[in-house]
């Protein structure tokens, strides 16, 4: 019997749509990992590009398996079809098919910590962000969550607020825990933090001390789109978090959940906020008066922070100034590749 046959299957798990000039990277990283049973699931969403031919070149690849659908099924249809229907592991790890992975010995690292572990649920690798059109990546793990190879899950959830730098990419599941939590049916539009977070609150949590996995930021990333729809989704997504918390956890952690809650609100309201106000100035001004309105005590919370309120008072073409002057560095990875000039 081989050491592969005797490990557990693990599905990596690439999704594409129109990405011929990036996923030749994405299946190359996969195919480089060192474990010993391995599947590599492509699915791709009946794609109008030349990515049938990109895919095509690594069919032979007993490895590979790949599908392409006849016709689009959207998003998360097609993270479903490929986690529920096409992949046989045990584990599975996503892998976007415009970013990679970085460790070659990711996988094996994780399912070390799996396999000597029964209560391990999720494992995170490391991850960065690669800024395309500038040619500058940041690092996103300078978080303590790293100092130790495993956490009670709950640690990691209370935690979450101030070491929010988890990244569905670059995490390793049980399959079976995605299934059960009917990942895809999520219709929020921070489904994969959502998952994570309920996932975590069922057992332990691993890190490992490489770097893992790289998201490309480029113009058509899918996260790149925002809407006063997608913000308020993103609202409710806290609120149902927070009941179903308090369900797992019990009234013992009722204060503490509540903290929590406010500081996932003030993060993700501030970023939001801030986002807008730099992208998208008409629904900034919108979200901006849903939030004084709505969550008033939140915004008197987050006024507290002199230095985000006075990003999110002063003028665009102001900030964007005084970026471009004092952190020139800052200003090519945030705004690399805008078209707009800086005119307000």
């Amino acid at each position: 019997m081989s050491e592969g046959s005797r490990l557990p299957l693990v599905s990596i798990i690439i999704t594409s749509y129109n990405r011929a000039p990036w996923i030749d990277k994405a299946i190359q990283s996969s195919l480089a990992q060192d474990y010993a049973n391995l599947e590599i699931i492509i699915t791709d969403n009946c794609s109008t590009d030349n990515s049938d031919e990109v895919i095509r070149k690594y069919v032979a690849d007993p490895r590979i398996r790949y599908s392409r659908n006849e016709s689009n099924i959207g998003m998360l249809g097609n993270f479903k079809k490929g986690t529920n229907e096409l992949a046989k592991g045990e584990y599975v790890l996503y892998v976007s098919s415009d970013d990679y992975l970085k460790d070659p010995g990711f996988i094996s690292s994780a399912m070390d910590l799996f396999l000597n572990n029964p209560d391990m649920r999720l494992v995170f690798g490391k991850f960065a962000t690669f800024n395309f059109h500038s040619g500058q990546d940041i690092q996103f793990y300078q978080s303590s969550l790293w100092d130790k190879r495993s956490w009670a899950g709950k640690d990691v959830f209370f935690q979450y607020p101030s070491n929010g730098f988890l990244c569905f990419g670059g995490c390793l599941f049980k399959r079976k825990d995605i299934i059960d939590f009917n990942v895809f049916e999520m219709r929020h539009v921070n489904f994969d933090v959502e998952c994570i977070l309920k996932i975590m609150l069922l057992g332990d949590v691993g890190f490992t001390d490489k770097e893992a996995y790289v998201f490309i930021r480029h113009g058509d990333n899918q996260s790149g789109s925002m809407n006063m729809e997608a913000q308020l989704n993103k609202l409710t997504y806290i609120e149902e978090l927070y009941e179903f918390a308090g369900k797992q956890l019990g009234e013992a952690y009722g204060i503490r959940l509540l903290d929590w809650k406010d500081q996932i609100l003030n993060n993700s309201i501030k970023g939001s906020l801030y986002f807008m106000k730099m992208h998208n100035s008409p629904i900034f001004k919108e979200f901006y008066s849903y939030i004084k309105k709505h969550y008033s005590r939140n915004y008197k919370m987050m006024a507290r922070d002199l230095s985000w309120y006075t990003k999110i008072k002063i003028s665009r073409k102001l900030l964007l100034f005084l970026y471009k002057k004092f952190k020139p560095s800052y200003y090519r990875q945030e705004f690399a590749g805008e078209t707009q000039q800086i005119t307000g």
